[in-house]
């Protein structure tokens, strides 16, 4: 991200993809929400935001409703297109209806290295699957295991069995190889959701990027986490070694894992 303005504290990180604050300071996840919610880079204003709720003490308060707002079309020069904009607040809302959805707190950490992170959840239960590693068999071993075995101390949960992650990561392979050989059969659903691209931008967004990614690919060796991320809603993990890959397009695939 470029600097917006030619202030000196833009001088501390030239070569971050993330700005800092005057003090040098990475954006924190705060200042990056307000910075993605803000109708002001696209070269609206919306007007009334807060009102001064006393006069005598002069203390402004966010406007819930009180005061009537103004939505002003072409204040300024936008830095920003309006397409992008409506995309990115479809994917906060989405994101936000999955965290609720799945009561999580957040859509997961370190995702650059954990893609499948608050991604990986229980067929039989429904319950979010935690990435653990197992010590007690020798060399570490890592597992997806579902959480339900967790919630109280000696109650067994659905029964649901572990995931070592290698089988995990070549699901998904094999999942992405699926759509790269099936391309053609899954290309006129793509290119129905971009004709509706004003009714669901997010969706057309997704379908593009996947027209993108497809294109003339050729197929997935080992795990591209990079690919995971931008493509991958959820996996449900259903009892057999059956894993259901559900993409952000609305693509559904289905590997049986060798036993």
């Amino acid at each position: 991200m470029q600097p917006l303005n030619a202030t000196p504290w833009h001088k501390c990180n030239p070569l971050d993809a993330t700005p800092a604050t005057p003090k040098c300071n990475p954006w924190g996840l705060r200042i990056k929400s307000v910075v993605l919610g803000n109708e002001k880079y696209t070269g609206d204003a919306l007007l009334q935001k807060t009102y001064t709720s006393d006069y005598l003490n002069k203390k402004t308060v966010k406007n819930d409703g009180t005061v009537a707002q103004v939505w002003v079309k072409g204040n300024h020069e936008p830095i920003i297109d309006k397409e992008t904009w409506n995309v990115v607040q479809r994917e906060i809302e989405r994101r936000t209806s999955f965290l609720r959805e799945h009561g999580l707190r957040t859509n997961g950490r370190y995702t650059d290295d954990q893609p499948f992170s608050t991604k990986v959840f229980c067929g039989k239960c429904g319950t979010l699957y935690m990435r653990r590693t197992l010590t007690r068999l020798g060399p570490n071993l890592i597992v997806w295991m579902c959480s339900s075995n967790y919630r109280e101390k000696g109650v067994p949960g659905c029964g649901n069995e572990k995931l070592p992650e290698p089988d995990l990561h070549c699901g998904f392979v094999a999942a992405w190889n699926t759509i790269l050989q099936d391309r053609d059969a899954y290309l006129p659903e793509w290119l129905e959701l971009l004709k509706n691209r004003e009714a669901d931008p997010l969706r057309a967004f997704r379908a593009q990027q996947m027209i993108d990614l497809t294109a003339d690919a050729p197929p997935m060796q080992e795990l591209d986490k990079h690919i995971v991320n931008v493509t991958l809603e959820r996996v449900l993990v259903h009892p057999g070694r059956i894993l259901e890959f559900h993409f952000l397009t609305g693509t559904t695939v289905i590997v049986a894992l060798e036993a």
